[in-house]
């Protein structure tokens, strides 16, 4: 059985440089690899491919009749070689040359032709700074700090092995930008507007929780180091907006009292809308720990249950009870809504929650989880870590 490779010289034998002007698009890349292989240096993968594909654009062309007229059998020839697609050799193994040194006052970019490297070059660096030794393969970048910096960082993806002094001196200078960027934002920072909504928030009395509680939000870097010693301090610590609390561990007081530490109120409820018959001992257990900080009133329940059976008849009454039914506006210090439903009126509204826990419940692509993520103190409190968590893990 003849492989693709054998018919290909076969075939090129027979198509003389006048028949293949009408098709100048097909046969000149298969004359070239043709030439290759005769010259001893077998076809990589992707020119194999490139093989078949321009072989099946013949056998499927208006010009197949034309081409084979003369040698009719080669017609016969090229659907069996493309069915059975078979090759004479392995496929030559294309070495990857990949490298990057320093010279006197250049930087030496070296790589087996890659289109995608070659292109980045020419966006990343500027003309006067980029000269092109041999075309898609060698380059050579004016050597300063910010070509160092560009051409380390923009050609990472490719795995280039580059000099180990060349990498020192990007260490060395990445670090350098990043204390300088460091210091712009450090706490307390320079900036009135910042200065303006920070104390809005926290007023003039603060401590060092508040300060390492607050980075997130505002976005500033401090060195201040907590002991785990109290369960503001874990909460002030946080590495992310979001976290979770084993209800196991720590009462809902606990975490209230935390966030009374950190001045975390307003503060929003979001109950699981799959757990409707545990709502009126979550409300309850709420309000228990409410009490015992103190807070009583400007309290919002925004949803409500359907009479159908006991427990939802005293969710109901809890509210109506202990008047949780307060309008929300800036003097609103809790309030509660369900996962699934996110009340018009607090769209817009001018009240904001300073924390939100999400009770025995996760984040859902939804509208409310939309409206809690502005918020930089997300608490999932469950007696299960959250899936969004172990994945984070």
């Amino acid at each position: 059985m003849k492989t693709i490779d054998e018919f290909l010289i076969d075939f090129l034998h027979v198509v003389d440089s006048n028949t293949a002007g009408t098709l100048t698009r097909v046969y000149k890349p298969l004359r070239d690899i043709a030439k290759q292989i005769t010259d001893g240096k077998f076809l990589t993968k992707k020119q194999a491919e490139l093989v078949v594909s321009k072989l099946q654009e013949i056998s499927i062309s208006d010009y197949e009749d034309y081409i084979f007229s003369k040698v009719p059998e080669l017609r016969i020839e090229l659907k069996e070689v493309l069915t059975h697609n078979c090759w004479s050799r392995p496929f030559t193994r294309m070495k990857h040359n990949r490298t990057m040194t320093l010279d006197d006052d250049k930087i030496i970019i070296n790589f087996t032709f890659c289109s995608k490297i070659k292109t980045i070059l020419k966006n990343v660096f500027i003309p006067s700074e980029l000269k092109e030794i041999v075309n898609g393969e060698l380059y050579h970048v004016s050597l300063t700090e910010i070509n160092i910096v560009l051409a380390i960082k923009s050609l990472k993806p490719f795995k280039f092995k580059v000099q180990p002094e060349l990498t020192n001196y990007y260490k060395t200078l990445t670090s350098m930008c990043e204390v300088e960027t460091k210091k712009q934002f450090y706490f307390p920072m320079d900036n009135e507007n910042f200065k303006r909504e920070f104390y809005n928030d926290v007023g003039d009395d603060y401590d060092d929780l508040i300060i390492k509680d607050r980075r997130s939000r505002y976005q500033y870097f401090t060195d201040i180091s907590l002991q785990h010693d109290s369960l503001a301090a874990i909460i002030a610590d946080r590495t992310t907006n979001y976290m979770w609390l084993d209800n196991k561990i720590y009462s809902l007081t606990d975490i209230l009292s935390a966030l009374i530490k950190l001045k975390r109120f307003p503060l929003l409820f979001v109950f699981n809308n799959k757990m409707t018959n545990c709502y009126h001992q979550i409300l309850t257990d709420i309000k228990t720990s409410l009490n015992e900080i103190g807070i009583t009133n400007n309290i919002g329940v925004y949803f409500r249950l359907p009479n159908n059976n006991e427990n939802k008849k005293l969710f109901n009454k809890i509210i109506a009870e202990n008047q949780y039914n307060s309008f929300l506006d800036e003097t609103t210090q809790v309030a509660m809504i369900e996962n699934d439903k996110l009340p018009k009126f607090i769209l817009g509204n001018v009240w904001n929650p300073k924390s939100v826990i999400m009770i025995e419940n996760d984040l859902r692509n939804n509208k409310v989880y939309t409206y809690a993520a502005n918020c930089d103190l997300i608490i999932s409190y469950s007696d299960s870590i959250p899936l969004k968590i172990q994945m984070r893990i």
